[in-house]
């Protein structure tokens, strides 16, 4: 969430629970694999113009609904 709230779109792992904040395509990309290989298969296939536009909307996500601890409890709690 750090790097989208900074305009980059992250490459996480699909066994972490942010990916629950990740898109992938849109606002990064969540890769199966937890290996070297898969994450750089992703950095590979990311051109510039698709990291700017990824970057960008995950910004917009970000900004349009920013992490707070009271929605972090609640969710924890919910």
């Amino acid at each position: 969430v750090d790097a989208m709230a900074n305009g980059i779109p992250p490459i996480i792992s699909s066994m972490i629970g942010a990916k629950d904040w990740v898109d992938h395509g849109e606002t990064g990309m969540v890769v199966d694999a937890v290996t070297p290989e898969a994450f750089a298969d992703a950095i590979r296939s990311m051109t510039p113009e698709t990291a700017k536009r990824m970057g960008d909307q995950a910004f917009q996500r970000v900004l349009a609904n920013p992490p707070t601890v009271e929605k972090h409890v609640d969710a924890l709690l919910n």
